[in-house]
């Protein structure tokens, strides 16, 4: 019996003696069936290719107490816009931020008027403005806590923040 077991593979058997004394053998293998190829299948476009995820890791910087953009700023910026241009089914947040000299009130309109210049630049570069959301954290959310020049000027930024990708509909 366990060379005809072997021969086909079977690697258990399970002895049934039903009460009238007729022995059944059931068998089973250790391997599950070969899975079927199904052709013609189709994929979602999202799972056939994906574009990699674009991230902003450029911040723009600001003069002390200004919301004029530079010209260093807006070469930054027109690559920033050809980047949220590629992706037109993403949201992004535009986050304003000043160092800690003025009042908290000051520095929340102050970063504010920040995001707003980047916003409105981009829209003037085709971004969709609709995918633009402004917030400022004025001066609560600081790079560098120390209080020299140094510090202040990486603390007057904005930076951006990828909200979330649309689903299309």
């Amino acid at each position: 019996m366990k060379e005809k077991m072997k021969r086909y593979g079977i690697t258990g058997a399970l002895l049934i003696a039903p009460i009238i004394g007729i022995s059944t053998y059931l068998s089973f293998k250790d391997t599950a069936p070969a899975p079927v190829a199904k052709e013609n299948i189709e994929l979602p476009n999202e799972q056939i290719a994906q574009k990699p995820s674009v991230e902003i890791n450029e911040n723009v910087f600001f003069n002390y107490d200004s919301y004029k953009l530079n010209a260093g700023a807006s070469s930054m910026l027109d690559d920033v816009a050809v980047l949220l241009k590629s992706e037109p089914n993403t949201m992004w947040q535009v986050q304003g931020h000043t160092d800690t000299r003025g009042t908290e009130a000051y520095n929340n309109t102050l970063g504010s008027k920040r995001a707003e210049a980047v916003k409105n630049y981009l829209v003037r570069k085709g971004v969709d403005a609709s995918k633009l959301n402004t917030i400022s954290f004025g001066e609560s959310t600081p790079v560098s806590n120390k209080n020299d020049e140094e510090a202040h000027a990486v603390n007057r930024r904005v930076e951006f923040s990828k909200v979330n990708a649309l689903t299309q509909r």
